[in-house]
């Protein structure tokens, strides 16, 4: 059973963390002081220990040193233990029962501190990180740590000092220093690797030493403790504390593994891939790379590289929660990384929770970059239709092997990932012999450009014995950014052909065929009685309605229609009366216009009494505008848009029962662009492009698949408009060049560097 007592508080916090036997893993303890309510002061009776140990608070330590009363408080919205400043001298700690048995494993003290400034250097007290070890004399007659001395020291001046082999006199070495970390909270880390004979410490996940652990410690392990001392007699009362999340572990005796997989060193070259043809290198296009995974989130506590040239590479996570660690760094010229990062030996070393300290040295060798990736099909990857599955295709990876590897990565706009191959050494990784990729339906995002990453990666060294169970690797890699656009949704619009029948007084039937995109649903109904539906009610995609009319047995001719996938199609049919010994007679047949179109009249002359008729476009790009039916002589009014095709159209209007045939000349668009490029300076700006299409109708879009240009307005258009974009400052001195697609012709900005 643990025994645990707490003496006394003063100036700061203390806590003590022990183990009952030598062998015991994993976590040992945990307090992040929840069951405090803020403000409460704590007593032995409201402060239950955790793990079924027995515990004292004390207003006075044993010794007759005074001490203050510790109080919650919530000072990062979660509860933390707060040692306020008392009369000095002060001390506080907790104490242990210790243990006889040797420790023999790696043991790691981590817990979270606030302090809230800084103290005159007259201050001399501070929170010492306490490792205690026993001499084996029974323990209120022995000396326990020998000189009772703790191993790292946090004065209240804003050092971080360390104590170095020799017993007496004390030898101190500052090892960092917190003042820029006062009033937040930091995460400090204690790892005492017994099988090494090594120590390290770290704060915020930066190790500040990694030393032998000194001759006055023994291995028969007592406890770890935070004390607090303010010893001064004079005027300074020394400083505030406050502490919380406190843990006590040591590894667990399974096959528990904290690294899963590290890269020592990665040189790249980046390229840009802006056509089918065209693969171009970055103007900063040389890349170096350490990166080191953990197995789950803070599993790994700390990870640096040692190079050849003997520069310790701290590498950093962005998210304490996150277990990946990386250091990276671009470089515009070749040389200038090979003179930072040579070939020869990288040494990775890891902190990590329940493996203790961890190293690996692998060799980077000679250059042996592969060639730059090229995307094949990179047409039809501007063009993608997201609702379908898209297999990306790139050239054969030079001397690929299975032991290289080659990963995709698709990236939206605001570079979140949307789809990835599987990391080297994951199950379903892609080898050096792969050639594609299968974007699956529905991941991307219709009407949406993406970037796409593409790397050859040489795996030069490979092993997975360095670190038991994590893949190591070192090499060299290339790598191409390239555009991928995603078209727009399927828009279901319906045709029917023809769009109106003119039947005698004997009825009859027919058939209206429909034409839809694939998946787009429509349906048929008849709006008059003496119409009949005999088929094709209902259908998606192209289809076909037939329809029947039944014989009309009055005088007065007859209308009426069907509605089908939305559209009318008209019915006319003559009565037995004297309108069906009318004739007519067209001023023309047909009409020639220009691919501009334009709007156009034809008229007509009835014999007969009471001579009604009706006039009905058969194709959706004539529309009828005036003189849609009448009775006696008449005219019909129709208007024809510009012809955006680029082949000839044809169509007709049954006027009166007589055809009447529009033919309209080739059209297509052509977009004319102004200015011709845009020229920006370094420190950015907004600026517009012109857009003049040579017929009114023509549609338009305006796409860049470029990061840093934003089209404000003027995405899309119809005849003339203008695209407005933006560029933020250029903080290089080399200029960047992107493009905007306007019509699909290509629209160039160029913005310059600063001088």
């Amino acid at each position: 059973m643990i025994k645990l007592r707490r003496i006394g508080s003063i100036g700061g916090i203390v806590c003590a963390l022990f183990l009952t036997t030598g062998t015991r893993a994993g976590l040992i303890y945990f307090d992040n002081f929840s069951e405090f309510p803020p403000d409460s002061v704590l007593t032995q009776t409201n402060y239950p220990p955790p793990l079924g140990a027995a515990a004292e608070i004390d207003t006075n330590e044993n010794s007759g040193e005074n001490s203050t009363t510790a109080t919650a408080t919530n000072l990062f919205g979660t509860t933390w233990l707060l040692f306020a400043a008392g009369t000095p001298p002060y001390q506080a700690r907790y104490q242990g029962t210790p243990t006889l048995t040797p420790i023999t494993q790696v043991v790691t003290e981590s817990f979270t501190l606030w302090i809230p400034s800084t103290q005159s250097t007259n201050s001399i007290g501070g929170l010492g990180v306490n490792v205690l070890s026993t001499n084996l004399q029974p323990f209120g007659g022995g000396v326990t740590n020998f000189q009772d001395q703790p191993l790292v020291f946090i004065n209240d001046g804003g050092q971080i000092i360390v104590f170095t082999n020799t017993p007496s006199p004390q030898s101190l070495i500052q090892i960092g220093s917190w003042p820029t970390l006062a009033g937040t909270a930091m995460t400090n880390t204690l790892v005492l690797d017994y099988p090494a004979g090594t120590f390290s410490f770290s704060v915020n996940g930066s190790v500040l030493t990694n030393m032998p652990i000194p001759s006055f410690f023994t291995n028969f392990f007592d406890v770890a403790r935070l004390l607090v001392t303010e010893n001064i007699p004079d005027s300074s009362l020394g400083n505030t504390f406050a502490v919380g999340n406190v843990t006590l572990s040591t590894p667990t005796p399974s096959t528990n593994q904290d690294v899963s997989a590290y890269v020592v060193a990665s040189k790249s070259q980046l390229f840009s891939q802006s056509s089918a043809t065209t693969v171009t290198l970055l103007t900063t296009g040389f890349f170096f790379l350490a990166d080191a995974d953990g197995a789950a989130s803070n599993a790994m506590l700390a990870a640096t590289d040692l190079t050849p040239g003997g520069s310790n590479l701290v590498l950093s996570s962005n998210d304490p929660s996150e277990d990946t660690f990386k250091f990276q760094q671009l470089f515009t010229t070749k040389a200038a990384m090979d003179a930072a990062f040579p070939t020869g030996m990288y040494t990775m070393s890891f902190v990590t929770v329940d493996d203790g300290t961890l190293a690996s040295a692998l060799n980077l060798p000679a250059d042996d970059y592969p060639n730059p990736p090229k995307v094949s099909n990179y047409s039809a990857a501007q063009v993608i239709d997201p609702s379908n599955d898209f297999t990306l295709v790139w050239g054969a990876f030079t001397n690929g092997t299975t032991n290289d590897a080659i990963s995709v990565e698709i990236d939206d706009q605001q570079n979140n990932t949307v789809t990835n191959s599987p990391a080297v050494g994951e199950p379903g990784e892609l080898d050096g012999t792969v050639t594609n990729f299968v974007i699956a339906a529905n991941t991307l995002t219709a009407n949406a450009a993406y970037t796409g990453i593409l790397r050859f990666i040489k795996i030069s060294t490979r092993t997975t014995n360095a670190v038991a169970g994590a893949l190591g690797i070192a090499g060299y890699s290339e790598e191409t950014q390239f555009s991928l656009i995603a078209a727009g949704t399927t828009v279901c619009a319906f045709a029917i052909s023809p769009t109106n029948t003119i039947l005698t007084a004997a009825g009859g039937a027919g058939i209206v065929n429909v034409t839809a995109p694939n998946g787009c649903p429509w349906t048929a109904t008849n709006n008059d009685s003496f119409i009949t539906i005999t088929s094709g009610a209902s259908g998606s995609g192209n289809g076909s309605v037939h329809y029947s009319v039944a014989a009309n047995t009055n005088a007065a001719d007859l209308s009426g229609s069907l509605t089908i996938a939305g559209q009318t199609f008209a019915v006319s049919e003559s009565g037995t009366g004297t309108s069906s010994g009318c004739t007519f007679t067209l001023s023309k047949t047909n009409i020639l216009l220009t691919a501009k179109g334009g709007a156009k009249n034809v008229s007509f002359k009835a014999k007969g009494a009471n001579c009604s008729w009706i006039a009905v476009s058969n194709d959706p790009f004539i529309t009828i505008t005036a003189g849609a039916s009448g009775t006696g002589n008449g005219k019909v009014n129709f208007t024809v848009p510009g012809n955006t095709n680029t082949t000839p159209l044809s169509g007709t209007i049954t006027i009166a029962g007589k055809t009447f045939t529009v033919n309209q000349a080739a059209g297509g668009c052509t977009f004319k662009l102004s200015p011709a490029t845009g020229k920006l300076k370094s420190s950015g700006g907004s600026a517009t492009v012109k857009v003049t299409p040579n017929l009114s109708d023509c549609a338009w879009t305006a796409i860049t698949t470029d990061s840093f240009i934003t089209i404000e307005s003027g995405s899309s258009g119809t005849g003339k408009g203008i695209v407005a974009y933006t560029v933020p400052a250029n903080t290089t001195t080399n200029p960047v060049t992107g493009t905007i697609v306007i019509g699909g012709q290509t629209f160039t900005v160029i913005q310059a560097g600063i001088k």
